[in-house]
């Protein structure tokens, strides 16, 4: 028989292991789970602030990029209490499947984020997803490299379609490089079709491209091998941050990439999760975007009355432009557009600018330089045919529709026949123009 002091020993080792278990559960309610791509150095940030706030909260974060994310909410979506990252296009398909909850903020007076920014819709119009955050697309500059150029700094796009540029840009390639969507868009805004697409594609003259897996647009810069480099700000403050003698502008038509938060509607801590969005459109969540390791531009105009000396306010820049931005599909013709053009017949593209300088330099009054200019410098299509419901249809089903994927890639194809008859027409008026 077992005595009573002998059970008293391990009546204590199952209380303990009783409370053992009861705070472990605890804690695992408690966890809330978000998906990201942000980097370490921001969320180590984010992760202090939050369960500072919140200390009945622990983050818990599964990095994903924009293209593995979908795969895996999509056969795990009851693993993920938050979505939260810079990829419009996740939200849009996510929000359309029904994986995400529609949002009901009770009103708050920390959290007055914008709706609109000249014109660029931030918030899902339906309520399922909010942008906490917004990156501008600019220059970054290496003063030195301008200087031996004997040049001004760029101040707008058109700049850098000076013949001095050439082969000192560094350009991504929209199609290749994410962050790269909503180039053309700015490029274009505040001007008519044709004349974006003449600086589009004088840019692209002067530019080396940059496609995936190429090094970093803010070290060819800072290397001096460009002076010019285009990409969002964050990637060059962060440079800047760490000593790069590197500057950067903001052009007039500044193009912006919003951020967005979205809760999984199969949240297993939804608690948690409301939380976690509420802070990240809270002031004390915006107001974090400003530290040094993070420098993102909040969404909340109220914050910028405390920002950092010199720090960008998108509220306050001066001439941009209120027209509608172009939606998603519309920027992928653009970019496809862009690859017909500039990407399948760069080398041509660029030959045919500097013979076309050097035309215009030996013979100025020859009116055969106005059909060259017009054959290299005006788009392929007009901006209503690029905007057709067929062609909008193919772009926007390209990755749901096996049909309109290879429509889609006939159009490219298409077009991009198309620029190089007219590239190799100008080549032979150049022959004959640098003959004579």
């Amino acid at each position: 028989m077992i005595s009573q002091s002998s059970l008293q020993p391990l009546k204590q080792l199952l209380l303990v292991g009783s409370l053992m278990l009861g705070s472990l559960s605890a804690t695992a309610a408690d966890k809330v789970v978000v998906m990201t791509s942000y980097p370490q150095e921001v969320i180590s940030h984010v992760e202090s602030a939050f369960e500072k706030a919140y200390p009945d909260y622990t983050l818990e974060i599964i990095w994903k990029q924009s293209n593995d994310a979908m795969a895996f909410i999509q056969n795990n979506r009851q693993q993920v209490d938050v979505y939260w990252t810079p990829s419009r296009n996740n939200f849009i398909e996510l929000s359309k499947a029904g994986y995400l909850l529609k949002l009901d903020l009770k009103p708050d007076e920390n959290i007055t984020n914008a709706t609109v920014l000249n014109g660029l819709q931030l918030n899902d119009p339906v309520g399922y997803y909010m942008a906490t955050e917004i990156a501008g697309l600019g220059m970054v500059v290496n003063p030195a490299a301008i200087k031996q150029l004997n040049l001004n700094s760029p101040s707008d796009w058109d700049d850098l379609t000076h013949q001095h540029y050439q082969k000192k840009i560094a350009l991504p390639i929209p199609s290749k490089i994410g962050f790269a969507t909503g180039l053309l868009e700015a490029m274009l805004q505040g001007k008519t079709w044709d004349e974006g697409w003449r600086v589009i594609l004088g840019v692209s003259a002067n530019a080396n491209l940059i496609g995936s897996g190429s090094t970093f647009i803010t070290e060819e810069v800072a290397s001096g091998k460009q002076a010019v480099g285009i990409t969002m700000d964050f990637f060059a403050a962060s440079a800047i941050a760490k000593g790069a003698p590197l500057t950067y502008v903001y052009p007039p038509h500044v193009s912006y990439s919003p951020a967005h938060v979205a809760l999984l509607k199969d949240a297993p801590n939804m608690a948690g999760a409301k939380a976690f969005l509420e802070w990240t459109l809270s002031a004390q969540g915006q107001t974090l975007l400003f530290h040094p390791d993070i420098r993102k531009l909040p969404v909340n105009a109220s914050v910028y009355a405390h920002k950092p000396a010199g720090y960008f306010n998108p509220f306050e820049h001066a001439n941009q432009t209120h027209s509608v931005p172009r939606n998603l599909t519309q920027q992928l013709v653009l970019n496809s557009l862009f690859d017909a053009m500039v990407t399948n017949h760069h080398a041509k593209l660029v030959t045919l600018y500097s013979q076309y300088r050097q035309a215009e330099l030996a013979s100025p009054k020859d009116a055969r330089l106005a059909e060259v200019f017009s054959l290299i410098a005006s788009p392929i299509l007009s901006a209503q045919e690029a905007n057709t419901p067929a062609i909008l249809h193919a772009f926007s089903m390209r990755k749901k529709q096996p049909d309109a994927e290879k429509q889609a890639r006939a159009y490219t194809s298409a077009w991009s026949v198309l620029a190089l008859e007219r590239y190799e027409k100008a080549e032979r008026i150049l022959h004959t123009l640098l003959a004579d």
